[in-house]
């Protein structure tokens, strides 16, 4: 199980983020080994916060639907 933290989720999500790529890339490759993603709560608010003030509630509500859903995946 891997720990995630705040910044690659917000750069996966922001499009116009200097890590965006290489973010979207090391979450498409555990998607893909199966490996499973654990995102504490924590993580979560700080996360829906910052994709809010950067990408919009639009981006925020992405986010969460994805983490609701069990896939948490780029948007914006």
């Amino acid at each position: 199980m891997i720990v995630c933290d705040t910044g690659p989720l917000v750069a996966a999500a922001i499009n116009n983020d200097a890590r965006n790529r290489e973010c979207v890339d090391l979450f498409t490759a555990l998607h893909l080994a199966g490996r499973r993603i654990f995102v504490p709560g924590t993580v979560v608010t700080e996360t829906g916060y910052l994709l809010a003030r950067e990408g919009g509630a639009g981006v925020e509500a992405q986010f969460l639907t994805s983490l609701a859903d069990g896939r948490c995946g780029p948007s914006s």
